[in-house]
């Protein structure tokens, strides 16, 4: 997360839309390792028709209690996408709610209470070499 991040801060226009970091039109996201790897980009379907193009920016931890492989267990079901919210008092994308305690994405409109209908890989924009 902090490498793309950087690059989101000194790379890019740091672009957002809905309160979500984006580097060249997609936003960017946290999900589990069955999706792939940081840099890998998707597009993403909803139940309703809506479709929107993400980027693996960080890596959903398997050391947590709750993790499956789709991504959290929570009381309503799967958590399967965490959003990377733009922090605007140090200008640089970071975890929502999960991790900061606050929600700044707005997730309205044709995405709320939406579930997922397809996850489609659509290729690697960045690679990192970690270590």
């Amino acid at each position: 997360q902090y490498k793309l991040g950087q690059k989101w801060i000194h790379e890019f226009d740091k672009s957002c839309d809905r309160g979500i970091a984006m580097i060249n039109g997609h936003y960017l996201v946290a999900m589990a390792q069955t999706f792939g790897t940081v840099g890998t980009t998707l597009k993403i379907e909803l139940v309703n028709g809506t479709s929107f193009k993400v980027m693996i920016a960080d890596a959903k931890s398997t050391g947590d209690s709750n993790y499956s492989s789709w991504g959290h267990i929570k009381n309503y079901g799967v958590n399967i996408l965490e959003w990377q919210s733009v922090n605007t008092r140090n200008g640089y994308a970071v975890e929502t709610s999960s991790n900061s305690g606050r929600n700044e994405v707005d997730v309205s409109g044709d995405w709320f209470h939406q579930q997922i209908r397809t996850i489609t890989q659509t290729g690697q924009m960045f690679s990192f070499t970690w270590g």
